[in-house]
C-alpha cells in the first residue's frame, strides 16, 4: 500500500502538480455564496448577555466596495498561549460512564487495560465502543486503531496521550487511525509524536481512515511533513480543535513534498474538513507554514484562525494546490521566507495564503492581514478562483472586495474552545457583510453573528 502511495505522490509531483503555461487567473461565477461543504453538526451559542445593549452597525458599503488600502507596519500579533487550550464553552464534552460495558477504561493501575492498543486490539473490543483514558498524563507510541471506535479524555480536565515523555525523543508518532476505520478522538492532548521511519509521516495522528476529532488539542510533534497531522488519503473533520508548535522538518526523499505542513497536511485523494479550529505558531521547512492542501485534494475550512505559523518556503499560512474553500476565516500574522531548495522566490513567497499550480480557491468572508514577506495573497499562472466574495485582504492582494488595515487585537482567548483575533470597537472590518449574503451564523467561538456580518471568524457583537 505504502508502495503504491509512493508512485502516487511521484506521479502527481512529475505530472499534476506542475504548473503549466497558461492565461492570466480565470474568475469563475461562483452559484452560490454557500461553501461546498460546511459544518454540519450541533454547535449550540452561549446565550447573548440580555444587558449588554447592541452595537449600532456601520452602513453597508456601496455596490463598487471602493477602499482605500492603508499604511500599515507588518508586525505578527501571536501572542504565547497557555500550555492548553481553553475548555470548550459552547459544545462541552459530557462524562464517560466507566461502568457502561460499552466503556473500556485505560490508566496505569486499576483500569481494564494499562495500554490503549491493547484495549483496542482485545477480541473483545467490538466496533461502536468506547476506549476511556483515565490517566491524566500516558505515555504510548505508535498507536494503531484500526477498528471504528471512540477515543475520549476525561471531560473537563487533561488526558495527555504522548509518544514519549519529552518532545523530539520519540521514535513514531502518536496515532495511526487505518484505512477502513470510522474513529473519533475528543477530548485529547496529542503531544510529542516523532516518526523516524515512515516517509509519510504526521506527527502527532496519520489519518487513511475516517477520522472526527473534536475538542483535541495536537501540540509539539515533528514529522517529515504534516507536523501534526497528516491526512493521507482519508476523510478528516475536525471541531474545536487546536493544532499548535508542531515542526514540518522536511527529513525525507524527494517526491514526498518534504517540509510542508507544519500543522496539518492534506495528501492527494484526501478530504479535510475543519471548522471553529485554530492553527497557530506551527513551522515548515517548506512550504504551508500552517496548513498544506496537495493537489487533487479538497479541504473546507469555516470559521477557523490561522496564526503566527511560518515557512521557509511559499505560503507561510496556507499552501495549496488542490480545491481550497475558506469561509469566515481569519488569517493573521503569518510569514514565508520564500526559500525553496537554498534559492529565494522572488515576490512569491506569500505570507498569508498561497494558491499555485492547479489549485481553486473559494473564498468568502474570509479576513488576510498582517501577514509579513511578499504579500498577503498569492495566486499562481494556473490558479482559478470559484468565487471571491465579501473578503478583506489589507495589502490588496487577490482582488479583495476591502483592503486597508482591518484592526485585529492580539490572539486570546475571547470564549469559546479556541483562540481569535477579535476585532477592535472601530474596525472598518464589523457589519460590512449585508444579511442576505451572511453565509455562517455563528462565529468561531460560537456566538451567534448579527446581521451585518463581520469579516472573519470572530463576530464583534456582544
Amino acid at each position: 500500500m505504502k508502495r503504491m502511495l509512493s508512485l502516487l505522490g511521484l506521479v502527481c509531483l512529475l505530472v499534476a502538480c506542475r504548473a503549466t503555461a497558461a492565461p492570466p487567473i480565470t474568475v469563475v461565477p461562483a452559484p452560490s455564496l454557500l461553501p461546498s461543504a460546511t459544518y454540519t453538526g450541533t454547535y449550540t451559542p452561549t446565550p447573548v448577555p440580555t444587558e449588554m445593549p447592541s452595537p449600532t452597525a456601520p452602513p453597508s458599503p456601496s455596490p463598487t466596495r471602493t477602499a482605500v488600502i492603508a499604511t500599515v507596519t507588518h508586525t505578527p500579533t501571536s501572542t504565547p498561549m497557555p500550555a492548553l487550550t481553553p475548555t470548550a464553552t459552547n459544545t462541552p464534552v459530557q462524562p464517560v460512564d466507566a461502568d457502561d460495558p460499552n466503556v473500556l477504561t485505560v490508566c496505569a493501575a486499576g483500569c481494564d487495560y494499562a495500554r490503549i492498543q491493547d484495549a483496542i486490539d482485545s477480541p473483545s473490543t467490538e466496533a461502536g465502543m468506547t476506549v476511556y483514558v483515565a490517566d491524566e498524563v500516558h505515555t504510548e507510541a505508535g498507536i494503531v486503531v484500526a477498528k471504528s471506535l471512540t477515543i475520549r479524555g476525561r471531560a473537563g480536565e487533561t488526558s495527555i496521550v504522548q509518544a514519549h515523555e519529552r518532545p523530539g525523543k520519540a521514535l513514531d508518532r502518536v496515532f495511526t487511525i487505518a484505512e477502513g476505520a470510522n474513529v473519533t478522538i475528543e477530548a485529547l492532548v496529542i503531544r510529542h509524536g516523532n516518526p523516524r521511519e515512515d516517509t509519510r509521516s504526521g506527527g502527532g495522528i496519520l489519518n487513511q481512515g475516517k477520522l472526527t476529532l473534536t475538542h483535541s488539542l495536537v501540540r509539539d510533534n515533528i514529522a517529515n511533513c504534516g507536523g501534526g497531522i497528516l491526512n493521507d488519503g482519508g476523510t478528516l473533520t475536525m471541531v474545536d480543535c487546536t493544532v499548535r508548535d508542531n515542526l514540518a522538518d522536511g527529513e525525507g526523499p524527494v517526491g514526498y513534498g518534504c517540509g510542508s505542513g507544519g500543522a496539518v497536511k492534506n495528501v492527494e485523494g484526501g478530504i479535510l474538513n475543519m471548522s471553529h479550529c485554530t492553527l497557530v505558531d506551527n513551522r515548515a521547512l517548506g512550504k504551508g507554514g500552517g496548513l498544506h492542501v496537495s493537489c487533487k485534494s479538497t479541504a473546507t475550512l469555516t470559521n477557523c484562525t490561522i496564526s503566527g505559523n511560518e515557512a521557509t518556503g511559499r505560503g507561510g499560512g496556507i499552501h495549496s494546490k488542490g480545491q481550497l474553500t475558506l469561509v469566515h476565516c481569519t488569517i493573521q500574522g503569518n510569514s514565508a521566507k520564500g526559500v525553496v531548495r537554498g534559492k529565494g522566490v522572488g515576490d512569491q513567497a506569500a505570507g498569508g495564503l498561497a494558491i499555485r499550480g492547479a489549485g481553486t480557491l473559494t473564498m468568502t468572508a474570509t479576513l488576510i492581514a498582517n501577514n509579513p514577506r511578499d504579500g498577503d495573497c498569492m495566486l499562481g499562472e494556473s490558479a482559478v478562483v470559484v468565487s471571491n466574495e465579501y473578503n478583506w485582504i489589507e495589502d490588496g492582494s487577490c482582488s479583495p472586495a476591502y483592503t486597508g488595515d482591518p484592526s485585529l487585537a492580539s490572539l486570546a482567548d475571547n470564549g469559546g474552545a479556541t483562540w481569535t483575533h477579535a476585532l477592535a470597537s472601530d474596525s472598518p472590518a464589523h457589519g460590512v457583510i449585508p444579511e442576505e449574503a451572511c453565509p455562517v451564523r455563528t462565529d468561531q467561538r460560537g456566538r451567534t453573528r448579527t446581521p451585518p456580518c463581520d469579516v472573519g471568524a470572530y463576530e464583534r457583537n456582544p
